[in-house]
């Protein structure tokens, strides 16, 4: 059974009542929990590419992140579908699956380009839309002309 929208559990986990008023902009705090956690319950930056930074070991990670730790000192992450990569020439080293990487919180760096996958698909289908009344209208010019002649 569902739990309940309006149970304090559902409320405190999901910090609905400080996301109701970010969305209104009454507020920029997020709530009890540290910007580590803040991150990685926002709908926006779950199911996204990543970039984590791992300062300690020099390497670039990309991948997306299917679980964190609380916080604490130290920061648990498990990655999927990995690709690793050289922090000094950027060159991929290897890929692999799943990696669970724990680091102390100055040892890594998560970044996010969050792409609104929607708009993408939008804005292609938009462009091949495009694509295909310009070579319609040609194929239209090219029978009148052949007409012509």
């Amino acid at each position: 059974m569902p739990q309940n929208i309006y149970s304090p559990a559902y409320i405190k986990t999901y910090n609905l009542i400080n996301r109701f008023g970010q969305k209104v902009k009454a507020t920029t705090r997020f709530g009890d929990e540290d910007v580590w956690e803040f991150i990685n319950r926002s709908p926006d930056f779950k199911n996204n590419w990543i970039t984590v930074r791992d300062h300690k070991l020099r390497l670039n990670y990309s991948c997306w992140i299917e679980a964190f730790s609380d916080s604490g000192k130290e920061r648990e992450l498990l990655l999927r579908e990995v690709k690793v990569y050289s922090d000094e020439t950027c060159a991929e080293l290897y890929s692999v699956d799943t990696l669970y990487l724990s680091r102390k919180s100055d040892e890594i760096t998560l970044e996010a380009n969050l792409i609104d996958i929607d708009a993408e698909n939008k804005e292609k289908e938009s462009l091949s839309q495009e694509k295909d009344t310009l070579e319609q209208n040609n194929e239209r010019k090219t029978q009148r002309n052949s007409k012509d002649n």
